[in-house]
């Protein structure tokens, strides 16, 4: 509790004591009457919309080839060999992506079977390449023949073919 003497310095006001038996009531003025005036619809203002950054598309990825056979153009007969090659792996035309043109090549692929263009290829992967000799570049399977045309009455490298071709796909 606060001692009596310690009161004037928490109220530093006059103090005065009124008997309420004695007090006047005091009346209140009168209410005001408040005048209601119609509130006129406004027209909507929208504000200006700001461009919203969008995110960027995800870079779509290149589709990875399981196997491209890189050749030269080919006539019938380099068409029905080839066909009998791929038959001989287990593969399909549908199962390969065929490129005609050493500059339509490009590093998606699993598996590279090309006949032909082996100074090109030794160029561009910077790798020692040998024919019917399968190799490894950055985890990829590369194998290089002689151009189809060459092949077709030559036994011996379409025997050499044929053992490399095992040695990758069978």
């Amino acid at each position: 509790m606060i001692e009596d003497q310690n009161l004037k310095h928490f109220i530093t006001e006059s103090i005065f004591v009124l008997d309420e038996s004695q007090a006047e009531p005091k009346e209140e003025p009168p209410a005001q009457k408040e005048e209601v005036v119609p509130v006129q619809p406004q027209a909507k203002v929208e504000a200006p919309k700001i461009p919203v950054a969008k995110e960027p598309e995800p870079t779509p990825q290149p589709e990875i080839h399981e196997l491209v056979v890189l050749v030269f153009p080919m006539n019938s007969k380099d068409e029905q060999l080839l066909q009998n090659l791929l038959k001989a792996i287990n593969k399909k035309r549908d199962d390969i992506k065929l490129i005609n043109s050493f500059s339509e090549l490009d590093a998606n692929f699993k598996k590279l079977l090309s006949f032909g263009y082996h100074n090109e290829l030794k160029a561009k992967l910077q790798v020692e390449l040998a024919e019917y000799s399968p190799a490894e570049w950055k985890s990829k399977e590369i194998l290089i023949s002689k151009p189809l045309s060459s092949l077709h009455d030559n036994n011996v490298e379409k025997g050499k073919l044929w053992k490399a071709l095992q040695q990758v796909f069978l």
